[in-house]
This record gives structure tokens, sequence and C-alpha cells, in this order.
């Protein structure tokens, strides 16, 4: 499909999706302070319930750190990505939140031993991806289709591997304690 979306967006289209990936992925990177990486250590389930739920509150955490700085420096942020207004920067706040609870629910179904999900996940990620690009593409939304199709990749894997995180909702429930979360942490 690849031939098809370059024809569909400009060059400076790209240079905006391009920045705007960069920054992302920085934030993302630490979007979960790399807790979702600890998720399959532990023997116990309880323990990793709790880690998971400790993955999840540090993204929202730090989310909300992004939306100080964005609000307290849009013009900065604008300017590294070449775009103006509040919506790049909506899109960077809820693509950092959506790729930490991706990483978290992924870190979960492979402790859960779920590679048929997370393989599927990963192929739901490449047709939400590049339909979603062809089809704002279509629409004209120039680099911000890019930009909204990247987010709703990362939705759409959460929503897959959520099935995982649904099946042990009970015991994650009955299992997470703030106590616990503290001592993992």
């Amino acid at each position: 499909l690849s031939p098809v979306i370059s024809r569909l967006y400009s060059p400076s289209d790209f240079g905006r999706y391009g920045s705007f990936s960069a920054i992302a992925g920085i934030i993302a990177a630490g979007v979960t302070l790399d807790y979702c990486q600890a998720i399959m250590l532990p023997k116990e389930k309880a323990e990793a319930a709790n880690i998971l739920v400790m993955s999840f509150l540090i993204s929202g955490i730090v989310t909300l750190l992004c939306v100080l700085v964005f609000t307290f420096a849009p013009g900065t942020i604008n300017r590294m990505m070449n775009t103006s207004g509040a919506w790049p920067l909506i899109l960077l706040a809820t693509a950092a939140f959506v790729a930490g609870i991706s990483r978290s629910l992924q870190a979960w179904a492979i402790r859960a031993m779920a590679f048929k999900t997370t393989s599927a996940a990963q192929v739901v990620r490449s047709l939400t991806s590049n339909g979603a690009k062809i089809t704002l593409g279509y629409l004209r939304f120039e680099s911000a289709g890019l930009m909204i199709s990247n987010v709703m990749a990362d939705l759409a894997v959460s929503f897959s591997l959520g099935r995982v995180f649904w099946r042990d909702a009970g015991l994650i429930k009955h299992a997470v304690r703030w106590s616990r979360m503290r001592n993992l942490a």
C-alpha cells in the first residue's frame, strides 16, 4: 500500500508526520517508565497484575505531565513538528497515553502466553494504520491523517489485546492493592 499512500500525501506531510513520530516515540519510550517490561518478571500473577495497573497509572500521570508541558510551551512543540494549533498537541498526548496502554497490554498478553492474540494484534495494527492512512488521505486530511492513523493503530492494538486483559480482570480486581504497588515500585 506504500505506493498508494505516497501519492495521497505530500513530502511536507510526511516530514510533519516524521517529526510527530519522533517526538511521540521519545515520549512513548518512557511513558510507563518501563514498568511494562517488569510485568513478565514476577512468579505470582497477582504481583504482575499490580505492576500492570501501576503501568497504566504511570501512563496516565506521564500523559498529564505532557499535557502540562504542551499547555505552557505549545509554540516550542509545534515548531519542532512544523505544525500549528492545538490538534497536534492533543494527538501527541493521546499517542503517548495509548502507546503506554498498548505496551502494557502487550506485555500482559506475552506473560499470559497469548502469542496468537499478540500476532493478530500486529496484523490489526497494520490494517488499521494503512486503512486509515488511505481513507484520511482521500479525505485530504494531510499530515493530520498520518498522525491520526498512528494513534488509531495503537488504539486498535489495545482493543485487540484487551481480550487477554478482560479474561484476567477478576484476578486483577482482587489482587491490586496500593501497598503492593508501592512495594513493587
